[in-house]
């Protein structure tokens, strides 16, 4: 008897080496069947159905009729349904006594069940997650000794189970992230004609799969974080987080716990979390705005780069995190050195491995159209939009113009000219509104006023009903679609409701 339990632990133990969930349930089967010296053993594993009916899959330890059969059931039917509704024990001597049993399944299996030992498989102590079942016991009767065994290798099957699960539940979550940030760049060709940015490229092909930092240098809108993205792609840490944090859009209190994480109870009301560091460990961290960080937060940048360890606030233990650094400005570094408590010299040279300076838009013209390409993909797929291009006189009027805001304003530009086409597969020139032809279309407005209607109060109506306005069109666009609105126009559907709801003046 104790060489049994024994054996039952030493089984245990093995479950625990075992990484694919279908190997760990062929081995539970075989172990739980010679364990009670019977003829088969079936584990049900819960499900749900094409039409989101909760349903039990079987698994056989042997094989019938010379191949595994794979048995779907009803998770409220049977002896294995009455089993996994109540989370009992179910003990049958003879199941043509028993009015749960299901003698369908012995039709599909062309097999004799004389006895069952029904046993749940219990996470904790909530509802099952699947039945083990051992049937007909080869001399004697199924006993209360049996059951005990088999429970305990129910608990050592689950908790093993849960665990393969857990990792490929993980690793699923992994490939999101790595697929969302990979589908980030999809829309995007990076094809250029300008044979500086072509050199750039070349250099970060080969810059990628190293460990240094980078620095990125342009003026705001050139694609910094775009770049950053194209590196991480390249690497070896493509498959890892992906994490941006703007340093211009945190206040200055609060830039130690967004960088480093926090533990709960430092002040009132903070709950416990981590900071970029913990969240991109084993993958890449991109600052952007480098430039912003506060004089007294350097330092303590600095350290950690050095280090390659994390102290969250109010905790003194520090932890290592293996981060890649990728920062970004439109600032010119080497001038704020030499200002007092601006920006340290030796901060800069840590992240200043290898630096690129992205060239603007107006520099880099002879791509205006592959970019506006891209970037329409990219706004289509972002709004589950398709099949629309730009006229050959909307490419020739967006070269004319200077783009001081960069490919931002480019973006922004095709965003507004997909919801003025409408439905139309074409964008023409008339959609594509450059800044002072909006600004145009605002005097023409004014100047449509009598002199007594220059009020602040007659400004607020017009800006209300141009909003309103402006909303329905795109509700229109995605055919009465106003969650699919809001999310265009970067408001929440709450905030939609309320512009359509102001009164027409």
């Amino acid at each position: 008897m104790a060489s049994d339990y024994q054996k039952l632990l030493e089984v245990g133990e093995t479950f625990f080496s075992v990484k694919d969930a279908d190997i760990l349930l062929t081995m539970i089967l075989k172990n739980v069947k010679d364990l009670c010296e019977a003829e088969r053993s079936t584990i049900f594993i819960k499900e749900y159905n094409d039409r989101n009916e909760e349903v039990l899959r079987s698994f056989m330890a042997t094989e019938i009729g010379g191949e595994l059969k794979d048995i779907v059931v009803s998770s409220k039917k049977g002896i294995v349904g009455y089993t996994f509704q109540t989370g009992q024990v179910q003990l049958v001597k003879d199941v043509s006594k028993n009015a749960y049993f299901n003698s369908s399944i012995d039709e599909q299996t062309n097999y004799k069940t004389r006895s069952i030992l029904s046993v749940p498989l219990l996470e904790n102590v909530r509802k099952p997650i699947g039945v083990i079942q051992i049937l007909n016991k080869k001399k004697g009767e199924f006993d209360e000794e049996d059951i005990r065994k088999v429970k305990l290798l129910s608990m050592l099957a689950v908790t093993a189970f849960l665990r393969i699960r857990e990792r490929a539940q993980l690793a699923r979550m992994k490939k999101l992230i790595t697929d969302a940030n990979q589908n980030d760049l999809a829309h995007i060709s990076f094809q250029t004609n300008h044979l500086g940015l072509k050199d750039i490229y070349k250099q970060v092909d080969v810059v990628a799969n190293s460990t240094s930092s980078v620095l990125l240098l342009g003026d705001s809108g050139t694609g910094k974080e775009v770049m950053a993205r194209y590196i991480h792609s390249k690497s070896e840490r493509s498959d890892s987080p992906f994490v941006v944090i703007n340093c211009a859009a945190i206040p200055p209190t609060l830039f130690e716990a967004e960088l480093f994480g926090i533990v709960s109870g430092v002040a009132t009301g903070v709950s416990e979390r981590e900071g970029v560091f913990q969240k991109a460990h084993g993958g890449t961290l991109f600052l952007d705005e480098i430039g912003e960080l506060p004089f007294e937060m350097q330092s303590k940048l600095l350290r950690v780069l050095q280090e390659k360890k994390v102290a969250r606030v109010g905790e003194s233990e520090e932890k290592p995190v293996d981060v890649r650094l990728i920062t970004a400005t439109n600032r010119n570094l080497e001038e704020e050195i030499r200002k007092e408590n601006v920006f340290r010299e030796d901060l800069f040279f840590r992240i200043n491995v290898f630096q690129f300076k992205l060239p603007s838009l107006q520099e880099r013209m002879v791509d205006i159209e592959p970019l506006s390409v891209d970037l329409l993909k990219g706004i289509q797929n972002s709004q589950h939009l398709g099949g629309k291009s730009l006229s050959l006189e909307a490419f020739e009027k967006l070269k004319q113009y200077h783009w001081p805001g960069n490919i931002r304003e480019l973006k922004n530009v095709l965003e507004r000219a997909c919801v003025l086409s409408e439905k139309r597969k074409i964008i023409t020139e008339n959609e594509i509104l450059l800044p002072h032809e909006r600004k145009k279309q605002g005097q023409n407005l004014v100047e449509s006023f009598e002199p007594e209607d220059f009020s602040v109060t007659e400004m607020s109506i017009e800006t209300k009903n141009f909003q309103k306005q402006y909303a329905q069109k795109v509700i229109d666009f995605f055919d009465g679609n106003k969650t699919k609105a809001a999310k265009s126009l970067k408001i929440s559907r709450e905030g939609l409701r309320k512009i359509l709801k102001r009164k027409a003046s």
